[in-house]
């Protein structure tokens, strides 16, 4: 019996996608925060958002060509890393932005 992947595969990749479009977008604001600031740590900070953002998009090709592939199961450890990583990013940005503004 084949395996229909249905429309898993698509939505995980667009899920990823989008979280790091946010992510993306959030980094765009912390470097024009940082330039109009002229303050170094908000161009730090959104160097590193930037790059979350972009393995964000990355991890979510390779889960979802993985998932086309065959159903993989995700661990618990998995699921809390992503979300711990995306919460501290994006409270960072909101102090980071919130800081240069002063």
């Amino acid at each position: 019996m084949s395996r229909d992947p249905g429309l898993q595969p698509e939505r995980t990749r667009l899920a990823w996608t989008r979280t790091g479009v946010a992510m993306a977008a959030n980094a765009l604001l912390l470097l024009k925060a940082g330039i109009s600031g002229q303050h170094a740590v908000l161009f730090v900070s959104a160097a590193i958002v930037g790059i979350v953002a972009a393995a964000f998009v990355a991890v979510g090709d390779c889960r979802s060509l993985r998932l086309a592939a065959a159903p993989v199961a995700v661990g618990t450890w998995m699921m809390w890393m992503v979300s711990s990583v995306a919460v501290m990013v994006a409270a960072s940005s909101v102090c980071c932005v919130v800081l240069g503004m002063r």
